[in-house]
């Protein structure tokens, strides 16, 4: 008869797993933080800083000669990128494909809190201003004359960001802070990226 792990092994195997037993085993710098990050699967972003982000913590934890630096470089290199995984979070490129469903069930309406609507002509004049001048922040769509009045005061533009980007359309290159740098998909993915959309069973395996 087979026994079950104990309560004791499992959370070892726990801490294994999520790269916290012992020594740091991911190694140094750039590749410590590629392989941690493939390791643990995500890293949510988070805005609140105390000592420091939560997501720079994560890897704190678990790579030699971490800085805050490294996620930004390692999305410029492309080995990882941004997304919505139950929260704002850097995943590994390699699970790019994985995002697809929400990505195209955001186009088709079926995420409610992220299908409000945005203007046309915004979503139009935000794509040509970045086909034609590169990567943008929000800020360079800002209009200087008009003040802002809150924090929820969404210019259309902005909207039109945001929904570009949950709908897979953009993708953010880097962060200034907490601000997002935009730009084409097509333009970033790397040409080898598998964009194969899982089906269920395949993507219910991954959410596990």
């Amino acid at each position: 008869m087979s026994r079950s792990p104990s309560p004791a092994r499992l959370r070892s195997l726990a801490l294994e797993h999520q790269g916290l037993a012992g020594k740091r085993k991911f190694g140094t710098a750039l590749a410590g933080v590629e392989r941690a990050l493939n390791q643990i699967g995500h890293a949510q972003i988070d805005t609140i800083s105390v000592v420091a982000r939560a997501h720079h913590h994560i890897l704190y934890n678990r790579v030699n000669r971490y800085d805050e630096s490294l996620l930004n470089r390692l999305v410029k290199s492309r080995r990882a990128f941004e997304y919505w995984a139950h929260a704002a979070a850097y995943l590994p490129m390699r699970d790019y494909r994985f995002v697809l469903p929400m990505m195209r069930g955001v186009a088709r309406g079926e995420w409610g809190w992220w299908h409000h609507g945005a203007d046309a002509r915004a979503r139009a004049w935000v794509l040509d201003r970045i086909r034609a001048e590169g990567p943008l922040f929000a800020r360079d769509f800002e209009n200087p004359d008009k003040r802002r009045s809150g924090w929820w005061d969404w210019k259309p533009a902005k909207r039109a960001l945001e929904h570009l980007f949950m709908e897979g359309e953009l993708m953010c290159i880097e962060r200034q802070g907490l601000e997002k740098r935009y730009e084409l998909a097509e333009r970033f993915l790397p040409p080898d990226v598998d964009t194969r959309e899982p089906g269920t069973e395949e993507y219910a395996d991954y959410l596990i």
